[in-house]
Parts: structure tokens; sequence; C-alpha cells
């Protein structure tokens, strides 16, 4: 096995194949990895290459039973809080996010909801 801090943070298996897990390359640099995104962009090309070299033979699949996932249905919301309230105006522009787009991750509907200028509290 070499060195990783000999081996610009590359740890190897025995079979001689970058460890990801061992490798000090992948991890966090607060000193160089000043965003997410650029952490991501300096790992990408070699942590592609890593799997691509040990699973670049194998079949992927993604095999889910189709009820796993359920958008829920529509509520009528407007029926049950008063307008003119913040609580009116809050629920409506989530509706209109969900209007937008029906399923969101999490930190992307939190990103969306502040860049429109409301509170995340």
């Amino acid at each position: 096995m070499a060195d990783p801090e000999q081996d610009f943070g590359m740890a190897y298996d025995e079979q001689g194949y970058v460890h990801i897990l061992h490798s000090t390359f992948f991890d966090v640099d607060p000193e160089v990895d000043h965003t997410l995104q650029g952490y991501v962009e300096r790992i990408l090309d070699t942590l592609v290459d890593a799997v691509e070299e040990q699973l670049g033979t194998v079949e992927w699949r993604i095999a889910a039973d189709p009820n796993f996932i359920k958008i829920p249905e529509k509520i009528n919301w407007e029926d049950k809080l008063p307008k003119s309230t913040p609580e009116w105006e809050a629920q409506m522009a989530v509706s209109k996010l969900f209007e937008e787009r029906p399923i969101w991750a999490r930190w992307s509907l939190h990103e969306r909801w502040t860049r429109n200028g409301y509170d995340s509290h």
C-alpha cells in the first residue's frame, strides 16, 4: 500500500485500486475547499475515475416499488387559514413553489424560499 502522505493523499487497496475511504485526498480541507462546489470540483474527476476503474463493468439498476414514493394529494388550505395573515402569505409562497415543482430537495426548497425574501423560521 502506498503512503497517502507521499502519494498526493491517495491510499490503495490490495488490488492496487484507489481506496476512496482511506485516501486523504477526498477529505474536506478548509484551507483549500472554501465552498462545497469548490470541494466537489476538486475531487470529482479523481472520484469518477476511481469508481469507473473499480465498478466500470458493474451493471447498475435502480429498482424501486412504484408505490414507494407518493406525491401527497392537494389539500384546500385556503379554507383553513384566514386571508391577509402572515400564515396565509407564507402558505401562498409555499404553494407557488410546489405548483412550480411538486418534489423539492430540502436544501433547494430552503434556498429558493430565502432567495424569495422569506425568513427560514
